[in-house]
């Protein structure tokens, strides 16, 4: 499963209007194609053409005047947002207009060409290779069109989404503000990781015995081993004349050692190049390979004695994922071969380490991006403040259904207490296995309510007999 988190930014002031992303806003110039590479929690808007368009307008209705509704400019705009290699881009309309009799939007899973015939009077609808997820004319021009179908939320399946919109000369409205999130990047969510070292390193340096040229793989992704990332297996392919002479070593960025294996395969294991796999999947002992034994598809790590050169004696077997539990993938993994003894050579020809993405949704599960952070003040009077949100929209990668059911904090409408209250979303394919996703959301009530205070009525006390005053019990307020 995977978390999917939205930033809210509340933004008010003057607004400058560009045609690439920047800052906060991704807002294009009317009547051009572009391509655009946002940032997570800028907010996509409707096209300007520098006087009106971009952030705000006025969505209760058309021809409002309003400077931030889109302008009357006859022509169609078309504008890819595309993510990171690797990632996905989604975004979430929080405001959405069009004069569906003569203006249309239609968004496009995917970053091929639009053919748009552009046309006085009643809109033309666009077309594409790629899947079409909204087409105003049909599926609906306002945000509650879109929020009884359930898609106030549009994802990418391969990177990149494209929208369509033609405006005339007729009339205008408010257009669109749509808040976008990058699924997935470098490190935790950004995919497998597969690094590999410098090779071909001759086994020793130089001579027959002694160490090899250390073989570094680095990586560059970032996350944590156990919780971001497992180690799937760290494959080795090497020669050498005299297999038992051989002793390997893995080096976290951290310096933690695990010998993979020291001494074993007797004479001849090793004189024709051989693949060797070290995973924790693993029932084969590294140890249990001796003169004469073919070499088994995959093998647990030896363990034990890790500093050279190794003494005699098998080690326990121990599992990577445990001994680099907790510490950081990013950095220098590196591979140590020692030779330790002499008359005998090799050669490492690879070494690669193989990283799986822990928190990426596996390929069948749902894809669900929630609402961005909410930030209201308290109701008046009261001790925290109603507030809506819709429900998340989310797609099954394979095209079939999906039910979204809220599975933590009050329902939309309700009232939250100040503070931060999380908010969850769980996306369940309807078809078996029924594969979940969930995605949350905080929802922060700020008490900005001035308190009340009353001071008691005014007392009028005479002094008491032969004293020029008067003791006076004052209530509390």
């Amino acid at each position: 499963m995977k978390n999917l988190l939205l930033k809210l930014f509340v933004l008010i002031g003057i607004f400058v209007w560009t045609t690439t992303s920047y800052g906060q806003f991704v807002t294009e110039t009317v009547c051009t194609t572009t391509t655009v590479m946002p940032a997570d929690g800028e907010v996509f808007t409707d096209p300007t053409d520098g006087v009106t368009g971009g952030p705000g307008g006025d969505c209760t209705t058309t021809s409002s005047g309003d400077p931030g509704d889109y302008p009357n400019s006859n022509c169609v705009t078309v504008t890819t947002l595309s993510a990171p290699p690797g990632s996905q881009i989604s975004v979430t309309f929080t405001s959405f207009r069009v004069n569906g009799s003569f203006d249309w939007l239609s968004i496009f899973d995917g970053d091929s060409a639009v053919t748009a015939t552009n046309g006085g009077g009643t809109a033309t609808n666009p077309s594409s290779p790629d899947p079409e997820l909204w087409r105003s004319t049909s599926d609906g021009d306002e945000l509650i069109d879109m929020t009884n179908a359930g898609m106030t939320t549009f994802t990418s399946t391969n990177g990149s989404l494209t929208f369509a919109f033609r405006t005339s000369s007729v009339v205008q409205t408010c257009g669109w503000e749509a808040t976008i999130a990058i699924i997935g990047g470098p490190g935790g969510g950004g995919g497998d990781i597969t690094e590999c070292g410098n090779a071909p390193e001759p086994i020793p340096a130089t001579g027959t015995s002694g160490l090899m040229t250390p073989s570094v793989a680095s990586v560059t992704g970032t996350g944590n081993i156990g919780t971001d990332y497992s180690i799937d297996n760290v494959t080795i392919n090497l020669d050498h004349t005299f297999a038992a002479d051989v002793e390997m070593v893995l080096v976290s960025p951290t310096g933690t050692r695990l010998a993979l294996c020291t001494d074993n395969g007797g004479s001849s294991a090793f004189d024709t190049a051989v693949d060797l796999v070290f995973t924790d999947a693993s029932a084969n002992n590294i140890t249990d390979l001796d003169f004469g034994d073919p070499v088994e598809a995959d093998y647990r790590a030896e363990g034990g004695a890790n500093a050279f050169p190794v003494g005699f004696g098998d080690g326990p077997g121990e599992d990577m994922n445990t001994v680099f539990s907790g510490e950081s993938i990013t950095g220098d993994w590196t591979l140590e071969i020692n030779d330790d003894a002499g008359g005998d050579s090799g050669n490492l020809n690879s070494f690669c380490i193989n990283l799986v993405d822990l928190t990426a949704p596996g390929p069948d599960d749902p894809i669900i991006v929630c609402p961005s952070d909410v930030m209201s003040n308290s109701d008046p009077g009261e001790c925290g403040a109603v507030v809506n949100f819709a429900t998340p929209g989310a797609i099954d990668p394979n095209g079939g259904t999906v039910t979204v059911t809220q599975t933590m904090g009050p329902a939309s409408g309700s009232l939250f207490p100040i503070g931060d209250t999380i908010v969850e979303f769980t996306a369940t394919n309807d078809e078996a296995p029924n594969e979940t996703s969930t995605c949350q959301f905080t929802v922060t009530v700020v008490d900005n309510e001035a308190p009340t205070i009353t001071c008691p009525a005014d007392i009028t006390q005479t002094n008491d007999p032969g004293v020029c005053g008067a003791n006076i019990t004052v209530p509390m307020p």
